[in-house]
Protein backbone atom coordinates (compact mmCIF):
# COMPACT_ATOMS: atom_id res chain seq x y z
CA UNK A 1 0.00 0.00 0.00
CA UNK A 2 1.88 3.42 -0.57
CA UNK A 3 2.21 6.09 1.71
CA UNK A 4 -0.14 9.36 1.87
CA UNK A 5 0.69 12.21 2.23
CA UNK A 6 -2.11 12.62 4.45
CA UNK A 7 -1.87 9.68 6.81
CA UNK A 8 1.96 8.79 6.52
CA UNK A 9 1.69 6.01 8.95
CA UNK A 10 -0.59 3.74 7.34
CA UNK A 11 1.12 1.27 4.97
CA UNK A 12 0.80 -2.66 5.07
CA UNK A 13 1.84 -3.51 8.44
CA UNK A 14 -0.37 -1.08 10.08
CA UNK A 15 -3.21 -1.68 7.95
CA UNK A 16 -3.05 -5.30 8.77
CA UNK A 17 -3.64 -4.37 12.54
CA UNK A 18 -6.16 -2.04 12.15
CA UNK A 19 -8.09 -4.24 10.05
CA UNK A 20 -7.33 -7.04 13.01
CA UNK A 21 -8.08 -5.35 15.06
CA UNK A 22 -11.40 -4.27 13.93
CA UNK A 23 -12.35 -8.18 12.91
CA UNK A 24 -11.66 -8.71 16.74
CA UNK A 25 -14.14 -5.96 17.69
CA UNK A 26 -16.74 -7.09 14.79
CA UNK A 27 -16.22 -10.64 16.51
CA UNK A 28 -17.30 -9.64 20.10
CA UNK A 29 -20.27 -7.21 19.13
CA UNK A 30 -21.59 -10.19 17.31
CA UNK A 31 -20.17 -13.71 18.85
CA UNK A 32 -20.95 -11.86 22.52
CA UNK A 33 -24.75 -11.06 22.95
CA UNK A 34 -24.38 -8.72 26.23
CA UNK A 35 -24.80 -5.46 27.57
CA UNK A 36 -22.32 -3.88 30.16
CA UNK A 37 -25.57 -1.85 31.81
CA UNK A 38 -28.91 -1.89 31.54
CA UNK A 39 -29.22 1.81 29.99
CA UNK A 40 -27.79 -0.46 26.94
CA UNK A 41 -31.34 -1.85 26.82
CA UNK A 42 -33.42 1.01 28.18
CA UNK A 43 -32.17 3.92 27.43
CA UNK A 44 -30.33 3.35 24.00
CA UNK A 45 -31.37 0.16 21.97
CA UNK A 46 -34.61 0.41 23.71
CA UNK A 47 -35.31 4.07 22.95
CA UNK A 48 -34.35 3.40 19.06
CA UNK A 49 -36.28 0.71 18.44
CA UNK A 50 -39.57 2.68 20.04
CA UNK A 51 -38.47 5.06 17.01
CA UNK A 52 -38.53 1.86 14.76
CA UNK A 53 -40.74 -0.37 15.58
CA UNK A 54 -42.89 1.95 17.59
CA UNK A 55 -43.09 0.35 21.13
CA UNK A 56 -40.57 -0.31 23.89
CA UNK A 57 -40.53 -0.25 27.27
CA UNK A 58 -40.26 3.42 28.78
CA UNK A 59 -37.57 4.10 31.29
CA UNK A 60 -38.41 6.93 33.83
CA UNK A 61 -35.53 9.13 32.55
CA UNK A 62 -37.59 9.21 28.84
CA UNK A 63 -40.87 10.57 30.89
CA UNK A 64 -39.66 13.29 32.58
CA UNK A 65 -37.03 14.51 29.83
CA UNK A 66 -33.78 13.42 31.28
CA UNK A 67 -32.04 11.84 28.40
CA UNK A 68 -31.28 13.23 25.52
CA UNK A 69 -32.30 12.07 21.88
CA UNK A 70 -28.81 11.84 20.21
CA UNK A 71 -27.98 8.26 20.45
CA UNK A 72 -31.06 6.61 20.63
CA UNK A 73 -31.56 8.72 17.09
CA UNK A 74 -28.04 7.69 15.61
CA UNK A 75 -29.01 4.04 16.78
CA UNK A 76 -32.56 4.16 14.74
CA UNK A 77 -30.92 4.74 11.83
CA UNK A 78 -28.66 1.31 11.07
CA UNK A 79 -31.89 -0.12 12.70
CA UNK A 80 -34.30 1.27 10.12
CA UNK A 81 -32.13 -0.05 7.84
CA UNK A 82 -32.04 -3.44 8.91
CA UNK A 83 -35.77 -3.41 9.34
CA UNK A 84 -36.02 -3.40 5.64
CA UNK A 85 -34.66 -6.28 5.16
CA UNK A 86 -35.98 -8.39 8.36
CA UNK A 87 -38.11 -7.39 11.09
CA UNK A 88 -36.78 -9.39 13.27
CA UNK A 89 -35.06 -6.52 15.85
CA UNK A 90 -31.87 -7.99 16.78
CA UNK A 91 -30.29 -7.86 13.19
CA UNK A 92 -30.48 -3.81 13.35
CA UNK A 93 -28.42 -4.14 16.90
CA UNK A 94 -25.70 -6.36 15.76
CA UNK A 95 -25.66 -3.78 12.67
CA UNK A 96 -25.68 -0.65 15.13
CA UNK A 97 -23.37 -2.54 17.46
CA UNK A 98 -20.85 -3.12 14.56
CA UNK A 99 -20.87 0.69 13.39
CA UNK A 100 -20.72 1.30 16.65
CA UNK A 101 -17.19 -0.49 17.02
CA UNK A 102 -16.10 1.56 13.85
CA UNK A 103 -16.01 4.29 15.83
CA UNK A 104 -14.23 3.05 18.25
CA UNK A 105 -11.48 2.63 16.05
CA UNK A 106 -10.71 6.22 16.47
CA UNK A 107 -8.64 5.60 19.33
CA UNK A 108 -6.07 2.91 17.10
CA UNK A 109 -5.99 5.33 14.43
CA UNK A 110 -5.13 8.00 16.87
CA UNK A 111 -2.66 6.22 18.89
CA UNK A 112 -0.99 4.86 15.24
CA UNK A 113 -0.82 8.38 14.26
CA UNK A 114 0.96 9.81 17.33
CA UNK A 115 3.11 6.28 17.50
CA UNK A 116 4.03 7.67 13.81
CA UNK A 117 4.61 11.20 14.78
CA UNK A 118 7.21 10.53 17.98
CA UNK A 119 8.36 7.31 16.97
CA UNK A 120 8.57 6.52 13.07
CA UNK A 121 7.65 3.83 11.24
CA UNK A 122 7.83 1.17 14.66
CA UNK A 123 6.67 3.15 17.02
CA UNK A 124 3.29 3.56 14.71
CA UNK A 125 3.33 -0.65 14.97
CA UNK A 126 3.59 -0.70 18.38
CA UNK A 127 1.17 2.12 19.47
CA UNK A 128 -1.53 0.47 16.72
CA UNK A 129 -1.07 -3.12 18.84
CA UNK A 130 -1.07 -1.86 21.96
CA UNK A 131 -4.47 0.19 21.07
CA UNK A 132 -5.75 -2.40 18.86
CA UNK A 133 -5.45 -5.33 21.49
CA UNK A 134 -6.02 -3.48 24.63
CA UNK A 135 -8.98 -5.08 26.29
CA UNK A 136 -10.77 -2.17 28.12
CA UNK A 137 -10.95 -1.15 24.44
CA UNK A 138 -12.42 -4.17 22.62
CA UNK A 139 -14.55 -4.87 25.49
CA UNK A 140 -16.09 -1.71 25.10
CA UNK A 141 -16.09 -1.08 21.49
CA UNK A 142 -19.44 -2.11 20.50
CA UNK A 143 -21.37 -0.47 23.37
CA UNK A 144 -22.69 2.87 22.59
CA UNK A 145 -22.44 4.04 25.94
CA UNK A 146 -22.55 7.82 26.71
CA UNK A 147 -18.75 8.04 28.13
CA UNK A 148 -18.00 5.76 25.07
CA UNK A 149 -19.19 7.79 22.40
CA UNK A 150 -17.78 10.52 24.19
CA UNK A 151 -14.67 9.33 24.46
CA UNK A 152 -14.32 8.72 20.71
CA UNK A 153 -15.10 12.19 19.92
CA UNK A 154 -12.60 13.78 22.37
CA UNK A 155 -10.00 11.32 21.47
CA UNK A 156 -10.31 12.66 17.75
CA UNK A 157 -10.01 16.23 18.72
CA UNK A 158 -7.28 15.23 20.78
CA UNK A 159 -5.32 13.75 17.59
CA UNK A 160 -6.46 17.04 15.82
CA UNK A 161 -4.62 18.83 18.34
CA UNK A 162 -1.57 16.57 19.06
CA UNK A 163 -0.57 16.36 15.34
CA UNK A 164 2.99 17.80 14.57
CA UNK A 165 3.64 21.05 12.56
CA UNK A 166 3.57 21.03 9.43
CA UNK A 167 3.48 24.59 8.31
CA UNK A 168 -0.41 24.23 6.67
CA UNK A 169 -1.69 27.49 5.33
CA UNK A 170 -3.81 29.82 7.79
CA UNK A 171 -6.99 28.42 6.19
CA UNK A 172 -6.44 25.04 7.16
CA UNK A 173 -5.12 25.83 10.49
CA UNK A 174 -8.65 27.52 11.28
CA UNK A 175 -10.52 24.78 9.61
CA UNK A 176 -8.81 22.33 11.96
CA UNK A 177 -9.76 24.22 15.04
CA UNK A 178 -12.76 24.18 13.61
CA UNK A 179 -12.98 20.11 13.48
CA UNK A 180 -11.67 19.91 16.94
CA UNK A 181 -13.84 22.45 18.33
CA UNK A 182 -16.76 20.76 17.33
CA UNK A 183 -15.68 17.37 18.70
CA UNK A 184 -14.81 18.51 21.66
CA UNK A 185 -18.14 20.22 21.77
CA UNK A 186 -19.84 16.79 20.68
CA UNK A 187 -18.05 14.73 23.82
CA UNK A 188 -19.28 17.28 26.09
CA UNK A 189 -22.32 16.89 24.51
CA UNK A 190 -22.46 13.26 24.60
CA UNK A 191 -20.96 12.78 28.31
CA UNK A 192 -21.33 15.96 30.02
CA UNK A 193 -18.24 14.87 32.92
CA UNK A 194 -15.93 15.29 29.84
CA UNK A 195 -16.09 19.13 29.53
CA UNK A 196 -13.37 19.62 32.19
CA UNK A 197 -11.28 17.11 29.88
CA UNK A 198 -12.74 19.53 26.49
CA UNK A 199 -11.63 22.53 28.40
CA UNK A 200 -8.36 21.15 28.76
CA UNK A 201 -8.15 20.00 24.80
CA UNK A 202 -9.25 23.27 24.09
CA UNK A 203 -6.95 25.98 25.96
CA UNK A 204 -4.49 23.79 24.72
CA UNK A 205 -5.03 24.35 21.11
CA UNK A 206 -5.95 27.44 21.22
CA UNK A 207 -3.62 28.89 23.62
CA UNK A 208 -2.87 33.04 22.67
CA UNK A 209 -4.63 32.62 18.86
CA UNK A 210 -7.53 34.72 18.25
CA UNK A 211 -8.60 32.99 15.35
CA UNK A 212 -8.43 29.72 16.33
CA UNK A 213 -10.75 30.97 19.87
CA UNK A 214 -13.08 32.39 17.39
CA UNK A 215 -12.86 28.99 15.10
CA UNK A 216 -13.27 26.19 17.51
CA UNK A 217 -15.51 27.83 20.01
CA UNK A 218 -17.51 28.85 17.81
CA UNK A 219 -17.84 25.26 16.23
CA UNK A 220 -18.28 23.75 19.58
CA UNK A 221 -20.78 26.18 20.46
CA UNK A 222 -22.66 25.63 17.90
CA UNK A 223 -23.03 21.40 18.55
CA UNK A 224 -24.24 22.12 21.58
CA UNK A 225 -26.60 24.78 20.29
CA UNK A 226 -28.23 21.79 18.14
CA UNK A 227 -28.06 19.30 21.33
CA UNK A 228 -29.67 22.18 23.00
CA UNK A 229 -32.53 22.45 19.87
CA UNK A 230 -33.02 18.31 19.53
CA UNK A 231 -34.18 18.90 23.34
CA UNK A 232 -36.64 21.41 22.23
CA UNK A 233 -37.62 19.51 19.67
CA UNK A 234 -38.13 16.53 21.46
CA UNK A 235 -38.95 17.54 24.82
CA UNK A 236 -40.70 20.91 24.41
CA UNK A 237 -37.57 22.67 26.23
CA UNK A 238 -34.36 23.29 24.60
CA UNK A 239 -31.42 21.98 26.90
CA UNK A 240 -33.87 20.31 29.26
CA UNK A 241 -31.69 16.98 29.11
CA UNK A 242 -28.96 19.19 30.57
CA UNK A 243 -31.25 20.82 33.19
CA UNK A 244 -33.16 17.98 34.57
CA UNK A 245 -29.82 15.90 34.74
CA UNK A 246 -28.56 18.38 36.83
CA UNK A 247 -31.27 18.37 39.10
CA UNK A 248 -31.64 15.19 39.60
CA UNK A 249 -28.06 13.56 39.80
CA UNK A 250 -26.34 16.26 41.09
CA UNK A 251 -28.31 18.98 43.15
CA UNK A 252 -30.96 15.89 43.78
CA UNK A 253 -28.55 13.52 44.62
CA UNK A 254 -30.40 10.79 42.70
CA UNK A 255 -27.52 9.17 41.25
CA UNK A 256 -26.14 7.99 45.04
CA UNK A 257 -29.60 6.28 45.74
CA UNK A 258 -27.81 3.40 43.11
CA UNK A 259 -24.96 2.83 45.18
CA UNK A 260 -22.02 5.30 46.79
CA UNK A 261 -18.45 3.67 47.03
CA UNK A 262 -15.45 5.12 49.45
CA UNK A 263 -12.36 6.83 47.58
CA UNK A 264 -10.17 4.11 47.77
CA UNK A 265 -13.01 2.21 45.44
CA UNK A 266 -11.12 3.29 41.91
CA UNK A 267 -7.58 2.61 42.83
CA UNK A 268 -8.16 -0.50 44.06
CA UNK A 269 -10.37 -1.67 41.04
CA UNK A 270 -7.35 -0.37 39.09
CA UNK A 271 -4.98 -2.47 41.07
CA UNK A 272 -7.43 -5.77 40.91
CA UNK A 273 -7.89 -5.03 37.10
CA UNK A 274 -4.09 -4.65 36.09
CA UNK A 275 -2.05 -6.49 39.13
CA UNK A 276 1.17 -7.50 38.17
CA UNK A 277 1.26 -6.00 35.02
CA UNK A 278 0.46 -2.55 36.56
CA UNK A 279 3.93 -1.20 37.76
CA UNK A 280 4.95 -1.28 33.79
CA UNK A 281 1.48 0.43 32.66
CA UNK A 282 2.15 3.11 35.35
CA UNK A 283 5.92 3.55 34.09
CA UNK A 284 4.73 3.62 30.63
CA UNK A 285 1.86 6.25 31.63
CA UNK A 286 4.61 8.62 33.02
CA UNK A 287 6.71 8.69 30.18
CA UNK A 288 4.77 8.64 27.77
CA UNK A 289 2.76 11.72 29.19
CA UNK A 290 5.88 13.98 27.93
CA UNK A 291 4.93 13.01 24.34
CA UNK A 292 0.92 13.60 24.90
CA UNK A 293 0.67 16.33 27.47
CA UNK A 294 -2.80 17.40 26.60
CA UNK A 295 -4.27 13.66 26.60
CA UNK A 296 -2.38 12.91 29.89
CA UNK A 297 -3.82 15.82 31.75
CA UNK A 298 -7.76 15.39 29.95
CA UNK A 299 -7.52 12.02 31.08
CA UNK A 300 -6.42 13.06 34.84
CA UNK A 301 -8.93 15.60 34.59
CA UNK A 302 -11.94 13.13 34.24
CA UNK A 303 -10.39 11.04 36.71
CA UNK A 304 -10.68 13.37 39.45
CA UNK A 305 -14.18 14.26 38.49
CA UNK A 306 -14.91 10.90 38.96
CA UNK A 307 -13.11 10.84 41.94
CA UNK A 308 -15.38 13.87 43.59
CA UNK A 309 -18.24 12.17 43.30
CA UNK A 310 -19.89 9.40 45.31
CA UNK A 311 -21.70 7.01 42.90
CA UNK A 312 -18.69 5.60 41.31
CA UNK A 313 -18.80 2.42 38.79
CA UNK A 314 -15.58 1.65 37.14
CA UNK A 315 -17.01 1.93 33.93
CA UNK A 316 -16.86 5.81 34.50
CA UNK A 317 -13.05 5.71 34.22
CA UNK A 318 -13.21 4.18 30.37
CA UNK A 319 -11.90 7.62 29.20
CA UNK A 320 -9.54 8.11 31.30
CA UNK A 321 -8.52 4.75 30.59
CA UNK A 322 -8.96 4.87 26.88
CA UNK A 323 -6.99 8.60 26.80
CA UNK A 324 -3.77 6.95 28.34
CA UNK A 325 -3.80 3.59 26.31
CA UNK A 326 -1.80 6.01 23.71
CA UNK A 327 0.10 7.17 26.34
CA UNK A 328 1.24 4.25 27.71
CA UNK A 329 2.05 2.87 24.38
CA UNK A 330 4.24 5.49 23.70
CA UNK A 331 6.34 5.38 27.16
CA UNK A 332 6.61 1.64 26.67
CA UNK A 333 8.93 1.62 23.60
CA UNK A 334 11.03 3.59 25.76
CA UNK A 335 10.85 1.24 28.65
CA UNK A 336 11.31 -1.78 26.24
CA UNK A 337 14.67 0.67 25.19
CA UNK A 338 16.06 1.12 28.24
CA UNK A 339 15.08 -2.92 29.16
CA UNK A 340 19.08 -4.96 29.04
CA UNK A 341 18.93 -6.54 25.84
CA UNK A 342 18.30 -9.84 27.02
CA UNK A 343 15.49 -9.42 28.92
CA UNK A 344 13.80 -7.35 25.85
CA UNK A 345 11.67 -10.18 24.80
CA UNK A 346 10.44 -11.32 28.26
CA UNK A 347 8.47 -6.93 28.21
CA UNK A 348 6.16 -7.84 25.42
CA UNK A 349 5.43 -11.16 26.12
CA UNK A 350 4.88 -10.95 29.63
CA UNK A 351 2.01 -7.82 28.97
CA UNK A 352 0.26 -9.69 26.04
CA UNK A 353 -0.21 -12.51 28.27
CA UNK A 354 -1.83 -10.26 30.72
CA UNK A 355 -4.17 -8.44 28.51
CA UNK A 356 -5.16 -11.93 27.02
CA UNK A 357 -5.87 -13.14 30.27
CA UNK A 358 -8.00 -9.72 31.00
CA UNK A 359 -10.18 -9.94 27.99
CA UNK A 360 -10.94 -13.50 28.24
CA UNK A 361 -12.08 -12.50 31.60
CA UNK A 362 -13.59 -9.49 31.27
CA UNK A 363 -15.52 -9.96 27.70
CA UNK A 364 -18.45 -13.03 29.47
CA UNK A 365 -18.43 -10.90 32.48
CA UNK A 366 -20.13 -7.91 30.63
CA UNK A 367 -23.08 -10.16 29.56
CA UNK A 368 -25.77 -8.75 31.84
CA UNK A 369 -28.58 -9.37 30.02
CA UNK A 370 -28.56 -12.03 27.70
CA UNK A 371 -32.49 -12.24 27.62
CA UNK A 372 -32.06 -10.20 24.62
CA UNK A 373 -30.97 -12.89 22.15
CA UNK A 374 -33.52 -15.76 23.32
CA UNK A 375 -35.97 -13.02 22.64
CA UNK A 376 -34.72 -11.79 19.32
CA UNK A 377 -35.16 -16.30 18.69
CA UNK A 378 -39.05 -15.73 20.08
CA UNK A 379 -39.80 -12.35 17.90
CA UNK A 380 -40.75 -14.99 14.10
CA UNK A 381 -43.67 -17.13 16.25
CA UNK A 382 -45.47 -13.94 17.45
CA UNK A 383 -46.34 -15.50 20.92
CA UNK A 384 -48.72 -13.58 23.48
CA UNK A 385 -47.48 -15.19 26.61
CA UNK A 386 -43.85 -16.24 27.29
CA UNK A 387 -42.59 -17.20 30.47
CA UNK A 388 -38.69 -16.61 32.01
CA UNK A 389 -36.81 -17.87 35.01
CA UNK A 390 -33.68 -16.98 35.65
CA UNK A 391 -32.42 -13.98 33.49
CA UNK A 392 -30.84 -11.34 34.91
CA UNK A 393 -33.26 -9.10 32.89
CA UNK A 394 -36.60 -9.41 31.71
CA UNK A 395 -37.06 -10.47 28.35
CA UNK A 396 -39.90 -8.07 26.74
CA UNK A 397 -38.45 -5.07 25.59
CA UNK A 398 -37.81 -6.06 21.82
CA UNK A 399 -41.23 -8.46 21.57
CA UNK A 400 -44.70 -7.12 20.19
CA UNK A 401 -46.60 -4.80 21.95
CA UNK A 402 -48.75 -7.58 22.79
CA UNK A 403 -46.51 -9.51 24.41
CA UNK A 404 -46.66 -10.51 28.54
CA UNK A 405 -43.76 -12.23 30.45
CA UNK A 406 -44.59 -13.86 33.27
CA UNK A 407 -42.50 -15.24 35.78
CA UNK A 408 -42.41 -18.87 36.06
CA UNK A 409 -40.95 -20.45 38.67
CA UNK A 410 -42.93 -23.78 39.24
CA UNK A 411 -44.40 -26.26 36.70
CA UNK A 412 -47.97 -25.23 38.28
CA UNK A 413 -46.69 -21.16 36.74
CA UNK A 414 -46.46 -22.69 32.77
CA UNK A 415 -50.47 -22.75 32.24
CA UNK A 416 -51.15 -20.27 29.58
CA UNK A 417 -47.76 -19.89 28.49
CA UNK A 418 -47.28 -19.94 25.10
CA UNK A 419 -43.26 -20.28 25.15
CA UNK A 420 -40.51 -20.47 27.50
CA UNK A 421 -36.73 -18.82 28.20
CA UNK A 422 -34.92 -20.22 30.75
CA UNK A 423 -31.19 -21.80 31.35
CA UNK A 424 -30.55 -25.14 30.63
CA UNK A 425 -29.95 -26.62 34.31
CA UNK A 426 -32.59 -24.39 35.47
CA UNK A 427 -35.95 -26.94 34.24
CA UNK A 428 -36.04 -30.06 31.84
CA UNK A 429 -38.29 -29.39 28.72
CA UNK A 430 -41.37 -29.46 29.43
CA UNK A 431 -43.57 -32.30 27.59
CA UNK A 432 -46.14 -29.74 25.57
CA UNK A 433 -42.65 -27.51 24.41
CA UNK A 434 -40.12 -28.45 21.96
CA UNK A 435 -36.58 -26.92 22.13
CA UNK A 436 -36.27 -24.19 19.44
CA UNK A 437 -32.91 -22.78 19.85
CA UNK A 438 -29.74 -23.18 22.50
CA UNK A 439 -27.07 -20.48 23.07
CA UNK A 440 -23.46 -22.09 24.10
CA UNK A 441 -22.00 -20.86 27.69
CA UNK A 442 -21.18 -18.39 28.82
CA UNK A 443 -25.47 -17.84 28.51
CA UNK A 444 -26.84 -21.11 27.35
CA UNK A 445 -30.27 -19.40 27.02
CA UNK A 446 -32.64 -22.32 25.19
CA UNK A 447 -35.75 -21.55 24.28
CA UNK A 448 -38.79 -23.66 24.19
CA UNK A 449 -41.94 -23.70 22.19
CA UNK A 450 -45.47 -24.92 23.28
CA UNK A 451 -45.55 -27.74 20.22
CA UNK A 452 -49.84 -26.84 19.37
CA UNK A 453 -48.85 -23.05 18.62
CA UNK A 454 -45.72 -23.54 16.65
CA UNK A 455 -44.98 -25.18 12.95
CA UNK A 456 -43.71 -28.40 13.13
Amino acid sequence: MPTSNRLPWLNRGTAAILLAAFLLRAFVAVHYDNFVIPDEIYQYFGAAHRLVFGHAVIPWEFKVGLRSWLIPLLLAGPMELARLVTPNPWYGIAFAKLLVAVASMSIVVAATGWGWRFRGARGAVICALVAGFWPDLVVMAPHPTEGALGTYALISALYLIELAPDGSARPVVLRRAAIAGALLGLAFVLRNPLAAGAAIAGIAMCRLDAGKWAAGVGAGAVVVLLAGMLDWWTWGTPFRSFEINYLVNVAGGVASYFGTEGPSFYPLMIVLDWTWALPVIILGVIIGSRYLKVSALAAAAGFAIFMATPHREFRFLFPSIALLVPVFALGLIRVFEVVPRYARPAVPAALATRLAMTVSARVPLSASTPAARAEAALYPYHLARIGITSLATPAYLYLGPRTRMALVNSPADLAGVDGLVTRKDKMTVPPRFRLVGCYNPPYRLPAFLRTANTPS
